[in-house]
């Protein structure tokens, strides 16, 4: 899918033609995560590292990982919107070098290998609400919707050839339960730093919560940990707000660094 497909599909309205043209231009100057990935990228221990973005929008976690790796990494970018995947497989090519590798996958990840369905709710003024995508169905709100391939994560690591990732970014919107319920083998063998956008309103839509989710990475033996307005890592016993949270397993040697 390119910026041309997008300009000229023909589902898609004048304005909201425009609004993508606008899009794109942002993204060529957002910097939100630098100073998060900046502090992740001091604690992993492996200084090439393996990330897979899930839900990675326009790329603007991905692109801070590319630019701020010193020795080189490889990212999966994995966006199943035809509208900002076709932005994101764009400007990761500026992204990759030679040391850098920056893969993109426009599917979703859930707990099964199929085909999904996803929504994208539209504003009254009818701009695509991307950063809201996702798979529930809706109940009374106009959505954009198109067929997705539909992995997990464990599956897409072995067809990547992959044996090991560092660093998972997960922002499904609500969706979180559906992702690790498809990466048994990455959430107990591999143990990757996880950075998670958390809402609990989205997760319960998903019948699940957010003390649920950290639930489940506390008994999978995962300790959280937010980063706050001077770069340091503070533990956290729960969820306390919309905000993004690494979980890190108790015997990981990342633990280490943070403690000292």
């Amino acid at each position: 899918m390119s910026i041309r497909s997008v300009l000229l599909h023909d589902r898609l309205s004048v304005s909201q033609k425009c609004r993508f043209l606008g899009l794109f231009l942002r993204t060529l100057f957002d910097k939100r995560f630098h100073k998060p990935v900046n502090v992740i990228l001091r604690f992993l221990a492996n200084d090439k590292p393996v990330v897979v973005d899930v839900g990675a929008n326009v790329g603007n976690f991905s692109k801070a990982v590319a630019k701020q790796s010193k020795a080189g990494c490889t990212i999966i970018a994995i966006e199943p919107s035809f509208y900002v995947y076709s932005i994101l497989a764009f400007n990761a090519r500026s992204w990759s070098r030679r040391d850098i590798e920056v893969l993109c996958r426009k599917l979703a990840l859930g707990d099964r290998i199929g085909v999904t369905t996803l929504f994208t709710p539209m504003k009254s003024s009818g701009s695509l609400r991307v950063g809201l995508a996702n798979i529930l169905e809706p109940s009374n709100e106009d959505v954009f919707s198109e067929d997705v391939p539909l992995t997990t994560l464990d599956n897409l690591l072995q067809s990547e050839c992959l044996e090991s990732v560092d660093l998972v970014k997960m922002d499904v919107e609500g969706a979180e339960s559906l992702v690790l319920s498809g990466a048994e083998h990455v959430f107990n063998d591999l143990r990757p730093v996880w950075f998670v956008e958390v809402d609990d309103d989205r997760a319960i839509a998903f019948g699940e919560s957010a003390n649920g989710l950290f639930k489940f990475f506390f008994e999978g033996g995962y300790r959280a940990f937010v980063i706050n307005d001077k770069g340091q890592l503070l533990e956290v016993s729960a969820p306390f707000a919309i905000a993004d949270y690494l979980f890190v397993h108790h015997q990981s040697e990342l633990l280490k660094t943070i403690e000292t």
